[in-house]
């Protein structure tokens, strides 16, 4: 009941952020880098997650992934003209805050081939815990990684986040 009532939000939360997530939507195949499980890629973006997690491009052009019990929302966004990764950090936390997604978060800073990433970490209402991560693919387009899933299912979620972040790549870097 718990991740239910918390979807909701949450699916609000990732159409505010651009993560172009939707709830029950149609998934496409996801176009992998390589034959390797684990091995994801978004918008030349690549990254992997523990074996048996499953998913692909929703209608809303996003991706989404998840294992049966945590699920990870990729999103892309167009950044106005001169907007920082502060300033676009702030929108997606904000957006959070006001769906009493995210009652307290944590921020942290990571370079990822020399660019900067904002990630955040915090628990949600209702005992969700939430992983975000926002930076940039090029200066014009901004890249958002929201991790969740239910507070029992924390360790799990360090367990995904830590390879995810272990692993991850940008186009380019």
């Amino acid at each position: 009941m718990i991740w239910i009532n918390c979807a909701t939000a949450v699916t609000a939360a990732c159409l505010s952020l651009g993560c172009g997530c939707a709830a029950s939507s149609e998934r496409r195949p996801e176009q992998r880098a390589a034959e390797v499980a684990d091995h994801h890629e978004a918008w030349g973006a690549t990254f992997s997650l523990p074996a048996g997690w499953s998913g692909g491009e929703n209608d809303a052009g996003g991706i989404e992934l998840t294992d049966g019990e945590l699920a990870l929302m990729v999103g892309r966004s167009a950044l106005a003209e001169g907007e920082s990764l502060d300033a676009f950090a702030k929108g997606r936390r904000t957006t959070l805050e006001e769906l009493g997604a995210a009652e307290s978060l944590e921020q942290s800073e990571q370079r990822f081939g020399g660019e900067r990433a904002l990630l955040y970490r915090g628990r949600g209402s209702d005992g969700v815990e939430l992983r975000l991560l926002v930076t940039r693919l090029d200066p014009r387009t901004g890249l958002s990684f929201l991790l969740i899933g239910e507070a029992k299912q924390a360790a799990r979620a360090d367990a995904a986040w830590t390879k995810l972040l272990g692993s991850l790549t940008l186009p380019g870097k």
